[in-house]
């Protein structure tokens, strides 16, 4: 009868034990599962990282997001060098600060944006942005066919361009000096302006084009000096400035794209500061000079209409900004359903970025003749 007891007990001991188990189990595939389900919202299913399923495999070419050219050298990284440009094939990629998933994003590009690549690994592409490596999956990538600089080319270089795309994420109501010497104070940035009909916004759009724009200078020879390459900077307009006036720049250009009272304001208009401006006297006639080269070229080759030039000492970017010729070119109104619509399309933004090259090519062909 005891031995019955303790058998009957031990039966009963070890169904316990088994239940407590299959609820610990149970618990950790629905930890595991939340964990995985958290990881995929973070992703973009585009990217190597998240190319893994069935489902997605079928839709994408698995050969794009493999290493091509496996004969070339690989470095310490592991990475396949390369030295050679790449263009994106969408919208909205990620620019991260590792090749990874898991990552910081650093940057966020649009569609037909010409990057540098210096090495392929696992799926991903390595770029140089300002100087620095970041890392693109090369899926959202492709080859250009385009001739760039060659170091023959580069040896050549005699001109230097400071590129102010304007605006940023965060608005800056805190004031500062509006020129040198002063007691005027206007906000160290001022919101960004929105598209009237498809609520893009104009720090983006102008980082678009200035990005487009320091690629094809560079496909010309030129070095070109971003004052942004990324839309979370927090950098007021005298920041901007002095950042230009203390680099090696010839030239300083802010894009802009502005928000007027009238929705039936469009086109393209320029902004230097007065002759009588004593601090930027010296420079009046070059600024004047590149800013009408620049929106005669914009203007005739987009056919976005020429409102001509704004002269001004209220804009705190241009009173800063005295020891070289400086202008803004405001490449349209984002009030305006026509050019915002204009503005949105990538293949705008890149003929507008040519164009504005053009005149620059002009300007320093005027400047190196007198």
């Amino acid at each position: 009868m005891n031995r019955e007891k303790k058998s009957y007990k031990n039966r009963i001991q070890r169904i316990q034990l088994i239940i407590l188990a299959v609820l610990m189990l149970a618990l950790m595939v629905t930890a595991c599962g939340s964990r995985e389900e958290g990881t995929k919202e973070k992703d973009d299913p585009r990217e190597a990282d998240s190319i893994t399923t069935e489902t997605v495999k079928k839709k994408v070419d698995s050969s794009v997001i493999k290493d091509d050219k496996q004969d070339n050298k690989t470095d310490s990284q592991g990475f396949t060098i390369y030295d050679d440009y790449v263009v994106t094939i969408d919208d909205l990629i990620n620019v991260r600060t590792e090749p990874n998933t898991d990552s910081e994003v650093y940057m966020v590009l649009l569609k037909d944006v010409d990057l540098h690549r210096t090495g392929t690994k696992e799926g991903w592409t390595r770029v140089k942005v300002n100087g620095s490596s970041f890392y693109i999956s090369s899926n959202l990538v492709k080859e250009t066919n385009v001739k760039w600089a060659t170091p023959m080319d580069a040896d050549k270089i005699s001109h230097i361009v400071f590129i102010d795309p304007a605006k940023q994420i965060k608005a800056m109501s805190e004031e500062e000096g509006n020129a040198p010497g002063s007691d005027k104070k206007k906000a160290k940035m001022a919101p960004a302006n929105i598209g009237i009909s498809t609520g893009n916004y104009e720090y983006e759009l102008m980082l678009d084009i200035s990005i487009r724009l320091k690629s094809e200078l560079e496909r010309r020879g030129y070095v070109v000096i971003l004052s942004r390459d990324s839309s979370t900077v927090e950098l007021s307009n005298r920041d901007r400035a002095v950042m230009a006036a203390g680099s090696d720049a010839e030239i300083f250009i802010r894009l802009q794209a502005g928000s007027a009272s009238s929705d039936e304001t469009f086109g393209a208009i320029g902004f230097i500061n007065t002759k009588a401006n004593v601090e930027s006297e010296k420079i009046y006639d070059n600024s004047n000079r590149l800013c009408n080269l620049v929106l005669d070229h914009l203007a005739d080759g987009t056919g976005c209409g020429n409102r001509g030039i704004a002269v001004t000492d209220g804009m705190t970017v241009l009173n800063y900004c005295n020891s070289i010729p400086a202008a803004v070119i405001n490449v349209g109104f984002l009030s305006n359903e026509k050019d915002d619509k204009r503005l949105s399309d990538s293949d705008n933004r890149e003929e507008m970025a040519r164009y504005i090259a053009d005149g620059i090519d002009e300007y320093f062909s005027y400047i190196d003749k007198n």
